[in-house]
């Protein structure tokens, strides 16, 4: 970047939606932004993001072509009197100016005048030096566990969050507090502990947030949602618009239109506050609906219907994933069925399977839905058993 004549801010180890919330609310100092983190699964890899002026990752087609001018060296060379500087962030400016908005979006008295309690585990992350100084600031009584970045912990995060888990519902319980939330380590994502010590699963985190949107649409009008095409969608709710689409390449003026965009996997933004996943203003946000809605989240989650959501992945060769689209799509004909994102079959009004090949690795993703565990469990045997064939023709 440098050689190609582009100055650039190293904001060094921030959250991502801090990075993400300077960008679009400073477009005039910033043209685009990098985020580089560690693989939560593979801490040998890294993961590298970009995002456009309105902080937004950037689209399937310029990042192809963004890797086919790096390879192929494609790129302009300036003069070396225009060669790009760093300049380092001492971090103050951006964490404080983010706080500033938050506090902003939130009634402080809100917090103040009534007694909740939360317990937060940072899990070691970036959010360390941004959200406990931010719930103190709103008035929101908290713990806070994990509240120092450490790389070593990281590095076996299955460990840490086996053990966040535990911790988190054994005092969320024993103190009888209001909620609890497991911040991971780049800021982007969230779980949500049950006021009864509960990790909620992700399909019921989702479930749950939506019901709290519900209640609060019934008091100030409709709101309008998206979901991805594999979210689950057996639970109507009265007040909710929600559209199911393709999670991916999105445009500013498109999201604009949503009160929420959510995923299946603890990612939320709410658009009042930023287009993008925020893990600190979604936790807030939600603490924010269970007090204004005066409700218990152990009551909520006893209201949710219950039947079989199921996400997982099945090996299949990177040169045999045009054909299972292809044998799906096949599949599909005489049923309802939908190719927005992979292959959607409605086996019955309430019944689905969704295929969408994986785009980094040998795998297809399978996302199904059914009224109970044992038609559930017959679905995913029948279309194991169908791509085995396929895969062997």
């Amino acid at each position: 970047m440098l050689s190609a004549g582009i100055n650039v801010i190293d904001l060094k180890s921030i959250p991502s939606a801090v990075l993400r919330f300077n960008l679009a609310r400073n477009p005039d100092d910033y043209s685009a932004g990098v985020y580089f983190r560690q693989e939560r699964d593979d801490t040998t890899s890294t993961v590298i993001t970009f995002f456009n002026g309105d902080a937004l990752r950037i689209n399937s087609e310029l990042a192809k072509k963004i890797e086919k001018a790096y390879f192929k060296e494609a790129f302009r060379r300036v003069d070396f009197t225009q060669i790009g500087q760093i300049s380092e962030s001492h971090r103050i400016q951006e964490c404080t100016d983010y706080k500033k908005s938050m506090e902003e979006s939130f009634r402080k008295r809100l917090f103040a005048c009534v007694d909740c309690r939360i317990a937060v585990d940072i899990m070691h992350g970036t959010a360390c030096e941004v959200f406990p100084h931010l719930l103190n600031d709103l008035a929101i009584g908290n713990m806070i566990f994990n509240n120092y970045h450490d790389a070593h912990h990281l590095a076996n995060f299955k460990s840490l969050y086996k053990r966040s888990v535990k911790d988190m519902g054994n005092i969320v319980r024993s103190l009888k507090l209001d909620a609890g939330f497991l911040i991971y380590p780049y800021g982007q994502r969230l779980d949500i502990v049950c006021d009864n010590g509960n990790v909620f699963g992700m399909k019921d985190a989702l479930l749950i947030v939506l019901s709290l949107m519900d209640l609060e649409a019934a008091k100030e009008g409709r709101k309008s949602i998206f979901l991805p095409a594999w979210a689950p969608d057996i639970v109507k709710f009265d007040h909710l618009d929600i559209e199911y689409g393709k999670y991916a390449d999105f445009k500013a003026e498109q999201l604009e239109q949503y009160d929420l965009i959510a995923t299946v996997d603890g990612n939320f933004a709410f658009t009042e506050f930023s287009l993008y996943r925020d893990s600190m203003y979604a936790a807030v946000k939600i603490l924010e609906m269970i007090i204004k809605q005066d409700v218990k989240l152990s009551d909520l989650v006893r209201k949710l219907e219950d039947f079989y959501y199921l996400q997982t992945q099945i090996t299949c060769a990177q040169s045999l994933k045009g054909k299972m689209m292809r044998k799906f799509l096949e599949d599909a004909k005489g049923k309802r069925s939908s190719s927005i994102d992979g292959v959607k079959i409605w086996l019955d009004e309430r019944d689905w399977i969704l295929m969408i090949p994986d785009q980094y690795s040998d795998q297809l993703n399978l996302y199904i839905q059914a009224v109970n565990e044992e038609r559930g469990q017959a679905i995913y045997h029948e279309y194991e058993e169908k791509i085995k064939s396929w895969s062997e023709e």
